[in-house]
């Protein structure tokens, strides 16, 4: 089951221990609990919803680069020049075929971390510029552009750290996911025997 909810939790939970600089570090190590939590809404929340926005979301929680040939260190960078120059190209995985959308049938969680990575540090640059509020009711206005910054800043980066997790467990990164084309399943199999 991969990671699960624990580990994901885990995972981000022990990354507020780990932030940069001191001020941001005493702020998220003040809430591992809501970044936990946050690590696991792709998983828990969005995996609940259906149609078009799983078709969408699903394939952002790993990349299959045997589909394109390719080994992760030749990636290009730019998920745009990756789509354009490997639609219509032939499938390497799944011979016969051909590749009609690298988003959809390869994967992208590397450009899905870069993409809440930039909207999270974009929220707290504009939080850094923004004029902290120091009347109570102020502190409390969601609409408090500082308020406002910092909130989507941690609800950003709480959710980058589920692809953190999922990028790091090994089979999100494989199109033999399952293990069966290694064989490496069998290792786990209590059913099947040393000797076999």
């Amino acid at each position: 089951f991969s990671w699960g909810g624990k580990g994901h939790h885990l995972i981000c939970e022990v990354a507020t221990y780990l932030v940069e600089p001191e001020p941001l570090r005493n702020f998220f190590k003040s809430r591992p609990q809501v970044i936990g939590y946050l690590c696991n809404l792709p998983d828990v929340y969005w995996k609940s919803l259906t149609g078009e926005a799983r078709r969408l979301g699903d394939p952002t929680h790993y990349f299959d680069p045997e589909i394109l040939g390719l080994k992760l260190t030749n990636l290009p960078t730019n998920f745009a020049v990756l789509e354009k120059k490997f639609r219509s190209k032939n499938n390497q995985w799944d011979k016969g075929k051909k590749i009609q959308s690298v988003a959809r049938e390869v994967g992208s969680i590397f450009w899905r971390m870069d993409q809440f990575w930039r909207l999270g540090f974009e929220h707290w640059v504009k939080a850094a510029a923004s004029p902290v509020p120091v009347e109570k009711k102020d502190q409390q206005n969601e609409d408090w552009p500082f308020n406002n910054h910092v909130y989507w800043g941690m609800v950003y980066l709480g959710i980058m750290g589920h692809f953190v997790g999922d990028v790091a467990q090994p089979f999100h990164v494989t199109a033999d996911f399952d293990g069966y084309e290694s064989k490496a399943s069998h290792s786990h199999n209590p059913h099947i025997l040393p000797s076999d």
